[in-house]
């Protein structure tokens, strides 16, 4: 992180920040971009950045701004964020643990380029103060090896769904961070038998019934979950 331009800060200014735990992003984290990997199709992520050293109406009144680069490229470019007047537009702006701190997260940027697995990504925020002056942080993250990363949240919590189309395999990932893998390549079917229905919660979130009745039809239950539609 470092400041450029003439101005100087005893506390650098911009931070990025992992959305969940509000802690500054760690280097190498496999970072939640959406999209499904290696489909020349370009992904789109939500990034949220910590501000220091100005209160909100300050950086309003001095129109102050945003610029963001993903491997060089220019995915934001200066863009405003306060005041935060449209409740519907892809811009959160929140208060920080002071009044000189601002939380604001940009959501579902198009990064204007297609991702490759377990690949480095280059991270870059500019924080213009002026024409001339801005802060600056530089951070490297991962994307991890699946193709497609679904985010879904809740008021108590968030939930993240990973696809491999290599695979044919869906992983499930609480805020524990534990994964339960649901079906992989040797796709373990959910089965309808009510001869052999075990606990909900035996094996992951959604369970596993393990029927022996041998039947081979299938049809489609919930959410990236088979199940065997069992005659028996």
């Amino acid at each position: 992180m470092a400041t450029k331009g003439n101005a100087m800060h005893i506390i650098e200014p911009i931070s990025f920040m992992d959305e969940k735990t509000k802690k500054e992003l760690q280097v190498g984290i496999v970072y939640p971009f959406e999209g499904i990997l290696e489909d020349d199709e370009a992904e789109e992520a939500s990034f949220t950045l910590e501000f220091l050293g100005y209160t909100a109406q300050e950086m309003e009144d001095k129109g102050m701004s945003l610029s963001l680069k993903v491997d060089g490229n220019a995915v934001l470019d200066h863009i405003s964020f306060v005041p935060d007047t449209d409740p519907n537009d892809n811009i959160e702006v929140k208060a920080g643990k002071n009044e000189k701190t601002t939380l604001v997260t940009f959501k579902g940027v198009n990064l204007k380029k297609d991702l490759k697995k377990n690949s480095s990504v280059k991270l870059e925020a500019l924080f213009h103060f002026s024409e001339e002056n801005y802060g600056y942080q530089m951070i490297h993250v991962s994307t991890g090896s699946s193709d497609m990363r679904i985010v879904m949240k809740g008021p108590d919590e968030t939930i993240n769904m990973f696809f491999d189309a290599d695979n044919y395999g869906l992983k499930m990932t609480h805020p524990a961070e534990k994964r339960y893998p649901l079906f992989g390549r040797r796709r373990i079917y959910l089965c309808k038998c009510p001869r052999t229905r075990l606990d909900k919660n035996q094996d992951g979130p959604n369970g596993r019934y393990d029927c022996q009745c041998g039947t081979n039809e299938y049809g489609f239950f919930g959410f990236g979950t088979f199940q065997r539609i069992c005659n028996a």
